[in-house]
């Protein structure tokens, strides 16, 4: 079970392939999820973005696929990904898009940033360096062949 996309509408699954989603106010079924082969392990819903009004379900089912639905009158399946193990819950979390740094809203374009668009940043000094203050290693020479050799 998974509560809908207000307090007055619940989605649930049986033991058979249908998912459902139910009014609580009145009982009656208000529509059912299409696109499954094996039962509905886990349900959870969530609004994808913040100025976005359309929730969706997320599945996962014994057929090992994890399923997105609009939660529309449509209903329709957005996305369905194959999954290599048979998951038993599914968890959404909270998006929050990246927030701009500091320097790049001055126009001042940060070492990697650079280095992505093919620019070479301070950091390549800093690598020989490094380098060459390590020590090289020398190959261990077992104990039977030092025998052998005298």
């Amino acid at each position: 079970m998974a509560n809908g996309k207000d307090g007055s509408e619940i989605i649930f699954s049986d033991t058979v392939t249908n998912v459902y989603s139910v009014d609580t106010l009145t009982g009656a079924i208000i529509g059912q999820y299409k696109g499954f082969t094996g039962v509905a392990t886990a349900l959870a819903t969530f609004i994808p973005f913040e100025n976005d009004s359309t929730a969706h379900l997320v599945t996962v089912a014994m057929d090992r696929c994890l399923r997105v639905h609009e939660m529309t009158k449509t209903r329709k399946l957005l996305h369905k990904v194959y999954l290599k193990q048979r998951m038993t819950a599914v968890v959404v979390g909270e998006y929050t898009p990246a927030e701009i740094a500091e320097d790049e809203e001055d126009g001042v374009v940060s070492n990697k940033k650079k280095r992505a668009e093919g620019g070479e940043g301070d950091d390549d000094e800093n690598d020989d360096d490094l380098w060459e203050s390590m020590g090289k290693l020398e190959d261990k020479k077992s104990k039977k062949r030092k025998l052998a050799k005298e």
